[in-house]
């Protein structure tokens, strides 16, 4: 979650409250790591997380896999995360989120365009061999 948590921070995590709600930082189980990354839309029932230093989200969770609300870093034993700003850096987080959404779309849609012209066998030139230029 770099930049908002330091990397070698800890994290104290509180059981999930009633209503889940975009710009909370949540933890969830990816394999055999727990993961700490912000709630930025819900789709189909489903969450969908992005860490704050991630371009791209996550694919989306289902309620049951997000495991807690980080409510407190600590580093050194001092407190170091909610600070004062956090609810606005948290809108910021999300806004961010949907704001290169279309960008990720149409980076990714020209990627596959060019998957698609690779994948595509031009020939190598006229059947009756190469050009000289001279007529």
């Amino acid at each position: 979650m770099w930049p908002t948590l330091p990397t070698t921070c800890e994290i104290e995590v509180v059981p999930l409250p009633e209503r889940l709600r975009p710009g909370l930082v949540v933890v969830s189980a990816a394999g055999d790591v727990l993961v700490a990354h912000r709630l930025v839309r819900r789709v189909a029932g489903r969450w969908v997380t992005q860490g704050d230093g991630h371009l791209a989200p996550d694919a989306p969770l289902a309620p049951e896999q997000i495991l807690g609300v980080v409510a407190a870093a600590y580093r050194d034993g001092q407190r170091c995360w909610p600070g004062p700003a956090e609810r606005w850096l948290a809108w910021f987080w999300v806004g961010r989120h949907h704001a290169l959404r279309p960008l990720l779309f149409v980076r990714h849609m020209w990627r596959r365009f060019l998957r698609c012209r690779r994948a595509v066998a031009l020939p190598d030139g006229p059947a009756d061999g190469p050009r000289t230029g001279t007529a």
